[in-house]
Order: structure tokens, then sequence, then C-alpha cells
């Protein structure tokens, strides 16, 4: 989704209120998007979630911060 795109669209003061939205604020606002367009917002645990292999629930405890690809070791 062109969150970006959602800021500068439409109405100014739409655009603001989501720039200066809450994290809630945030994903209230995106599921409502997104359901408009008949597509569903899935919620996933922040913990490990960069770390953890969606295929196998491992977790590459090597990852840094530079890494930018995610390579599944198990």
């Amino acid at each position: 989704m062109n969150v970006l795109g959602l800021i500068q669209s439409e109405t100014k003061k739409r655009g603001l209120r989501l720039y200066n939205s809450s994290f809630s604020e945030l994903r209230r606002i995106l599921e409502w998007e997104f359901a408009k367009q008949g597509k569903t917002v899935l919620l996933v645990s922040a913990f490990n979630s960069s770390r953890e292999c969606f295929l196998c629930c491992g977790i590459n405890q090597d990852l840094t911060l530079e890494d930018r690809v995610f390579r599944c070791l198990f």
C-alpha cells in the first residue's frame, strides 16, 4: 500500500492527520483502506519478526541491522 500517497492525497487535513497519528490510529486507517479494496491486513507480533523464517519458524540469531536479506539457516 502506498502510505506516502495516502498522506499526500485527497485532503490536506486527512493527510496531516495520518502523518501525525499514533501506530494504533495508523493501523485502524490502513485496515479501513484495505477493507475498501477488499483486502485483509494480517497482524504479526513484533517479537523476532525479522529474524524468524515464515516457513519453518526457525530463528536466525546471527542477523544484524546491516543484513538486508534473510536466508533461512534451517
